[in-house]
Formats: structure tokens, sequence, C-alpha cells
């Protein structure tokens, strides 16, 4: 080949001159540019020798074998590979020993500190990590501090959320730690719960189709169910923290969501699904809709915290918004609040707590009352809804309603009289004929007829005077 001869005619004549060898190349370039691309490998050739000749020269003169273009992609690419596996070992001694810090620290901000930075390592930069340190990081779920316990959850929602091949794991430590002595770890437990119980049933509904469900998809949603069975019976629970029950409720509520569909694509689970069945979930839907119900009686509204008793009804009416077949159970319950609260049913000992119940229900019913035109299911509440709204000092709210009412009554009365009136035209311009002007045709000629029949008249009169 023509490059071969080129190497040997350049190993004799530019041996002697590494300058002539340079000069040549960028020559070479310049022809290259508005001649024949031949030339191109003619350059990128003459290069590689420029290069073998300079470390030659460098090294003192002596022949150094250089490494191909390929040899040397190789090389750095095994590089690469070595470094990869260098940073992935450093990763791991890293973990090992920040894990070894979160055990071994004998203050729990220290093991706290050293349990965030082994979450950002093996959770965000290494996920791979995971398989190796969930065990060991969920030990620390009977760790004495509370930090921990409660750092802890966290981590498990985010693990759980992010990666749901670990999701078994992480749904029996927050069942666990729903049962905590501390009621700010299973209030973080019960928070967590509902993203990871929202995950688990995308995971039930997308891997558990088939004739064969995997055994851990088939545990992992049994374990999930069962942790929303330990979450309702917080809600219902006579002795628990205000704080972990009102966590407790909206899971709740995002449950009933979630068991009609709502929020995660119920779509993919079709009639004879091995796992998930909708019809189901709608009864669960119904049972948990009951208890949250139960929790809105004015008896257990008095003995429970004001801020619990808002959530609660903020719980009622976002399920009512989202889900309109529940109207017919949770408004009623509303409607019932609202007359004791009137009547100081609810607590009269607690005098702030009440009002703010009262200023929660006047402004869910009024939004209830604003939606009743188009909402037919609360419609024939629409008298009860004025009456509360009354009862609860809101009488000026209502008549600015009415008045609204009024107002959107006659502008749509005057939009009806209007497309009466173009219906009418149209009819009449269409009976005309004529391509539509048949109307202004027929106007034209009774105007000409009527003029020119003027006219004949009054020409008849003058001629019979003049003939007179």
């Amino acid at each position: 080949m023509w490059w071969v001869s080129l190497h040997r005619v350049g190993d004799s004549f530019f041996e002697h001159s590494f300058l002539n060898l340079d000069i040549l190349n960028h020559a070479i370039w310049l022809v290259a540019r508005i001649s024949n691309p031949v030339l191109v490998m003619m350059r990128e050739y003459l290069m590689m020798r420029a290069e073998e000749r300079g470390a030659a020269r460098v090294d003192g003169g002596s022949p150094t074998a250089t490494m191909p273009r390929a040899s040397r992609s190789g090389g750095a690419s095994g590089s690469g590979q070595s470094a990869a596996a260098s940073e992935s070992t450093w990763a791991r001694d890293q973990a090992v020993e920040l894990l070894n810090g979160a055990k071994l620290a004998t203050d729990a901000p220290a093991k706290t500190s050293s349990l965030k930075q082994l979450a950002e390592l093996v959770i965000r930069k290494d996920p791979s990590l995971l398989d190796e340190f969930l065990d060991p990081l969920l030990e620390l779920q009977v760790d004495p501090a509370v930090t921990v316990r409660k750092t802890l959850v966290g981590l498990c929602e985010e693990i759980a959320t992010g990666h749901p091949a670990h999701l078994p794991k992480c749904v029996t430590a927050l069942r666990t730690m729903l049962k905590d002595n501390a009621p700010a770890v299973v209030k973080q437990a019960a928070k967590a719960s509902g993203p990871v119980f929202r995950e688990a049933l995308i995971e039930a509904a997308t891997k558990g189709e088939g004739p064969r469900v995997p055994k851990e998809v088939t545990d992992m949603w049994n374990g999930a169910k069962a942790l929303k069975d330990d979450v309702r019976r917080l809600v219902l629970a006579d002795r628990v923290n205000d704080g972990v029950r009102l966590q407790a409720v909206k899971f709740l509520e995002l449950a009933v969501a979630l068991f009609h569909g709502v929020g995660w694509g119920a779509g993919i689970v079709r009639d004879g699904h091995a796992t998930v069945s909708m019809d189901t979930l709608a009864t669960e839907a119904d049972d948990l809709m009951g208890v949250l119900l139960e929790c809105l009686k004015p008896e257990t509204c008095a003995k429970q915290a004001g801020t619990v008793t808002l959530v609660m009804i903020g719980a009622a009416a976002s399920v009512m918004g989202k889900l309109p077949i529940y109207t017919d159970f949770a408004l009623p319950a509303l409607l019932e609040l609202a007359a004791a609260n009137v009547a100081g049913d609810a607590g009269d000992a607690k005098a702030s707590a009440t009002a703010s119940t009262a200023k929660e229900l006047r402004s869910t019913l009024l939004a209830a009352l604003k939606s009743s035109n188009e909402k037919r299911e609360i419609a024939e509440y629409k008298n009860e809804l004025v009456t509360a709204l009354q009862e609860l000092g809101a009488t000026e709210d209502v008549e600015s309603w009415r008045r609204q009412e009024e107002r959107a009554t006659q502008k749509r009365k005057e939009r009806e009289e209007r497309a009466e009136q173009e219906r009418v035209k149209r009819q009449r311009t269409s009976a005309g004929g004529g391509g539509g002007r048949g109307f202004e045709v027929s106007l034209f000629l009774a105007i000409f007829w009527q003029s020119f029949g003027n006219f004949w008249q009054s020409f008849g009169n003058g001629l019979y005077w003049q003939l007179d």
C-alpha cells in the first residue's frame, strides 16, 4: 500500500531532520484543506511519526516503542475501570466507617450525623451499596436515641419510594416503629406510611399481574395491607398522641382516594388481576371512610385536640371533593358537627378550639354551598347548608352568595333570550329562501311596492285636480 511505502521513505529520508518532518506535516495539512481527503490520512500518519521521533529524542536518541492508538484507548478504558473500582471500594470503606460511627457513638447528635452521611452515600450517591448495608442500617430501629429512630423512619420512606426493590424490608421496619414507645417516632412512622403504601400499591398492581405472581410481591402487598391496618388502629385508639392521630387521619384520607384509583394510575388494574382487586379496594375504602366519619362525631371531637378536629374536617371535605359518591355521608356528618358546635356540645371549656372549629366549618360548608350548582350531589343539601352557615354566623357570606346567584341567574336568562332571538331570526331567514337572503328581498319588495303605491296615488290625485 502507498502508506507503507511512505513509511519506508519517511524512515530513510526524514530520519535526520525532525524540523523538515514537521514542516511537511503542516504543508500537507494546508493542501488537504483544499484538495484530496487522502492527504488528511497522510497528515495523520506523519503526525504519529513526529510523535515517535520526538519521544525518541527526549529519551536521548534511543528507540522507543510507542503504544498503538488502539492500545492507548484500551489502556485508558482499563484505567477508567480501575478508577471506578477504586472509587467503589472507597465508598464501601466510607460506608463501613459511617455505619460504625452511627452504632458506636455515645451521643445522639453524633449518631444522627453519621446516619445522615451514611444515607447520603448509600441511598443517593451509590445505591448499589444498599444490598449490603440496608440490613445493618435497619438494625438502628432499636437504638436507644429517639432522634436516631426518627431519622431512620425518614430513610425508610426515601428508600421505599426511590428503590422499590427494598419495599418489603422498609414496610416491616415501619410497622415496628409504629409501635415505638416515643410518640415522635410513631408520628413520623405514620406520616411515612402514606407514601410507602402508595408505592406498595403501585408495585402490586404492576408486578402482581399474571398467572404466577412472585412470592416477594405477594409478601410485600400483604405487609403493606398490614401497615394500613396498623395506622387505622391508631385513629381509633383511646390513648394516643394527638400528633400521631393527626398523621393517621391524613393516611386514611390518602388511602380512601388511592383505593378508588385516584392519583396512581389505577387503569392498569384489569378485571381478574391476580393481586389487586378494585372492588375489594373500594370496600376497604368504605371502611376507612366510616372510621373517619366516626371520628367526626361531636362526642369524639369533644375529647380530642382542636387541631385534630380541623384535620378531620379537611380530610372529609377533601374526600368529598375528589369522590362525590361520599357526599351523602360526609356532608351530613359535617352539618351535624356544625349544629353541635353552635349548641356548645363540642366542648364549652375549649373556647378557642371551638372557635377554630366553627371557622373551619364555615369555610368548608360555604365552599360546598358555592359548588352546589355544579355538583348535583350537593344541590339537595342547599337549604341545610344555608341554615347551618347562618347559625355559624356567616349570614353576610350567605347573602353575598345569593346576590351572586341572582346575577348569575339574570345573566343566564339574558343569554337564553339572545339565543332565542337568534333562533327565531335564523328561522325567518331560512323560511324566506334565496340562499339566506329571502327575508331581505321580501322586505325590499314590500317597501318598494308601498312607495310605488304612494307615488301612484299622489300622481292620480294631482292629475285629477288638473283635469278638474
